[in-house]
C-alpha cells in the first residue's frame, strides 16, 4: 500500500486526552453467553450420538456438517439471542435433570446392593427393635465370626443368638437382656459384627422391589428427554452459528482495548 501511494506513513505523534475502553465486563458477558452455547452444543450432540440406534434417532443428523452462512445473517445472529437462550436454557434444564436423575440412580443401586444382604429375610426391618428389658443387635457378621461369637457366648443364658440367612455373610439376630447388652456388643463388635443400618416397615425383597421400580421410572424419564432433544435437534444449527458469533464478538472487545481513543476517534499504531 505505501508503494501505490495510497497511504502515507508518518511517525508516532503524542496526542492529547487519549484514553483505552475497558471492555472487561462485556468480555465476560460474550464469553460466558458463547460457554453457554458449546455446553448445549456439546449435550445436545453427545445425546444424539448415544441414541443412534434408536427410532427416534434424526436421520438427518450430522455433527460435522459444514454450516454456511451469509455475512449478513452472521452478523445479525445477536438478534436472536431471545430465541436462541430460551433454548439454552431448555438444554440447560435438561442437563441438570439428567445429572440429577443420575445422581438418584446411583444412590438406589448402591441401596439395592446393600439390601441384597438380607434379600432372603422375610422379616421387617422394622421388627428388629429393642424393648425395655432386651437390647437387639441386628446385622451381618462372617461365618468365622459367628462361630468364634457363639462358642464364646453359647453357655451365656441371658441371650440368644439366630442366623436368619446364609450367603457370603450371615444375617443374624441377638437378643440379650439389658444388663448385658453392653457386652454383647463389644463381642460383637471384636468378631467384625455390621449393625443393620435400615429400618424400613418391609421385608428386603419389598424395599428392592419398590426401589427397582423407582429405577425403572427413572430411566423412563432419561428416555423422554434423550427423545425431546432428538427432535430438538435443528436448533444445534443455531447454537453453532451464534456460538462462533460471539466468538467474533469477544475478539472485537479485545482488539478495541489494544487501541488509544479520543472522544471522536481511535489510533491505530
Amino acid at each position: 500500500l505505501y508503494r501505490t501511494s495510497g497511504v502515507e506513513l508518518s511517525e508516532t505523534e503524542e496526542y492529547s486526552d487519549t484514553f483505552r475502553v475497558q471492555n472487561e465486563s462485556d468480555i465476560l458477558e460474550t464469553v460466558q453467553k458463547r460457554d453457554r452455547l458449546n455446553k448445549s452444543i456439546t449435550l445436545y450432540c453427545d445425546i444424539i450420538k448415544q441414541n443412534k440406534k434408536s427410532d427416534f434417532y434424526p436421520k438427518d443428523f450430522s455433527e460435522n456438517d459444514i454450516l454456511f452462512v451469509g455475512l449478513q445473517d452472521f452478523l445479525s445472529a445477536g438478534e436472536k439471542e431471545s430465541f436462541v437462550f430460551e433454548n439454552v436454557k431448555t438444554a440447560e434444564k435438561r442437563a441438570a435433570r439428567l445429572s440429577e436423575i443420575k445422581t438418584e440412580k446411583a444412590s438406589l443401586n448402591n441401596l439395592i446392593a446393600g439390601l441384597k444382604i438380607y434379600e432372603n429375610v422375610n422379616s421387617k426391618f422394622s421388627d428388629f427393635v429393642s424393648t425395655k428389658t432386651t437390647e437387639v443387635f441386628f446385622g451381618s457378621i462372617s461365618q468365622d465370626g459367628a462361630k468364634a461369637f457363639v462358642a464364646e457366648t453359647e453357655d451365656n443364658e441371658y441371650l440368644s443368638f439366630e442366623i436368619l440367612s446364609q450367603t457370603s455373610l450371615n444375617v443374624v439376630s441377638v437378643v440379650a437382656l439389658k444388663s448385658v447388652a453392653q457386652d454383647v456388643a463389644g463381642k460383637l463388635n471384636e468378631y467384625g459384627f455390621l449393625k443393620c443400618p435400615y429400618n424400613f416397615d418391609c421385608s428386603a425383597k419389598e424395599k428392592i422391589s419398590e426401589v427397582e421400580k423407582r429405577i425403572k421410572e427413572l430411566d423412563k424419564e432419561v428416555l423422554s428427554i434423550y427423545k425431546a432433544i432428538c427432535e430438538d435437534y435443528a436448533i444445534i444449527k443455531d447454537f453453532k452459528v451464534c456460538s462462533d458469533y460471539y466468538s467474533f464478538e469477544a475478539e472485537k472487545l479485545r482488539d478495541a482495548e489494544r487501541f488509544s481513543c479520543t472522544e471522536t476517534t481511535f489510533i491505530l499504531e
